[in-house]
């Protein structure tokens, strides 16, 4: 149970109130989210969130995978920018493990992740060039995302032994201009 609890609360996090704000299309599985303004069950988001269809990658780099391997992938489409120069241990601290490389071969104009003390990405942020946005349907099921506006979706998604993920786009009038992936909390069992 304590498992349970601990994504309850995670999944609760990513709201301020547990309803989507201005969603659209909802349909009335049951792992759907309930109609705007009308309060998810933890047992919904749950649900949503074990059955949706999203996104997950940014140019085939995935949450969890080794940093060397989105490297040499980055690498192929373009280069590393310099990082910026941080002052003091804390600054020090806070750019650890992320990089950030501009991109020449991709709609992706550039590409932010951040890697573990293990060498694992646990976060990426996309940003796509304009007149290549991505409408928010296309990356995936708008009606199981606890978050979705004109400018904003968001998802969450569990896997059973995979980290609890967060996929967020924003955009104007639901066409994504960045999409972001990250490891919210690595949970012990689903």
């Amino acid at each position: 149970m304590p498992g349970r609890f601990l994504l309850g609360a995670i999944l609760c996090l990513s709201l301020s109130v547990t309803g989507r704000a201005g969603a659209k299309g909802s349909s009335n599985t049951a792992a759907s989210l309930p109609e705007p303004g009308k309060p998810a069950s933890f047992e919904q988001r749950l649900a949503a969130a074990r059955s949706v269809k999203v996104k997950t990658d940014i140019l085939g780099i995935k949450v969890d995978s080794p940093v060397e391997k989105a490297r040499a992938l980055l690498a192929t489409l373009g280069t590393k920018a310099d990082s910026p120069q941080a002052e003091g241990k804390e600054a020090e601290d806070d750019n650890e493990g992320k990089e950030v490389w501009q991109l020449t071969k991709s709609d992706f104009s550039a590409v932010s992740l951040k890697s573990d003390a293990k060498g694992r990405v646990i976060y990426l942020l996309g940003f796509i060039r304009p007149g290549k946005e991505i409408p928010f349907q296309r990356l995936g099921q708008t009606e199981k995302a606890p978050v979705l506006t004109a400018n904003m979706v968001a998802w969450d998604v569990a896997r059973e032994g995979h980290p609890l993920i967060r996929v967020v786009a924003s955009g104007q009038k639901q066409n994504a201009s960045s999409f972001t992936v990250f490891v919210v909390k690595r949970l012990p069992s689903l």
